[in-house]
């Protein structure tokens, strides 16, 4: 039997099933970052975002598995492969608290999580919160290469577990928190910020933590 050849995918020039599967990828990385490999037959076989240092491979039943996450799959591909069933409202809900920059992760039982960029800078379009942008999704800056050098978490991607019970969201580390309440601020959030606030401390602030808090105030300054 002869070895499968892969084909490398451009996905800013696809259409059809792999143009669904670029929309998903596209909300938190630019798809020229995006490396796509397909069979012969045109079945997505991995995806790597390097920038990010996420691997998606195809399992047994097509669903794209994010590798190192314990089997999770993207919830809905979009790529014509089989895809987990629908989230549920509340677990919606806390997905946009991303402004439409996440994928939602499934695991193999009802576990759910929010896969998020660690380079994109999140901020309200035209940089103000005039009535037409009160609804509007934000924007993200993803004009940085890579993590600063003071950066404690090396991957460039935050990973956020849903509670089983979809009323909340956790995050993996400070930098995460500080990066999920500028997202959260920005969409008007407002209570959440205030709950998840109450709960947050620390002796001391690395590098990339106080670019973040100082990226929170800057960017909701205008509030």
């Amino acid at each position: 039997q002869r070895p499968t050849r892969h084909v490398l995918v451009n996905l800013l020039l696809s259409s059809g099933p792999l143009r669904s599967l670029a929309d998903v990828l596209r909300r938190i990385e630019d798809l020229a970052w995006v490396l796509c490999w397909a069979d012969e037959r045109g079945r997505v076989e991995e995806v790597e975002l390097p920038r990010l240092g996420v691997r998606f491979k195809a399992d047994s039943h097509g669903r794209l598995e994010c590798l190192g996450f314990g089997g999770m799959c993207i919830a809905s591909a979009g790529s014509g492969m089989g895809s987990s069933p629908p989230a549920s409202t509340r677990a919606a809900s806390l997905l946009g608290q991303f402004g439409g920059a996440a994928l939602l992760l499934k695991g193999p039982g009802v576990e759910l999580a929010a896969l998020c960029s660690a380079l994109g800078k999140p901020r309200r379009p035209g940089g103000g919160p005039s009535p037409l942008e009160w609804v509007a999704p934000l924007v993200f800056d993803r004009s940085q290469s890579e993590r600063p050098s003071g950066s404690s978490n090396k991957s460039g991607h935050y990973f956020f577990p849903l509670h089983p019970s979809h009323c909340y969201i956790s995050s993996q580390g400070l930098d995460a928190e500080l990066y999920r309440l500028t997202c959260c601020w920005l969409t008007h959030r407002y209570d959440e910020v205030v709950r998840a606030a109450s709960a947050l401390g620390c002796d001391s602030l690395s590098d990339e933590e106080a670019r973040l808090w100082s990226s929170l105030g800057t960017e909701t300054g205008h509030d």
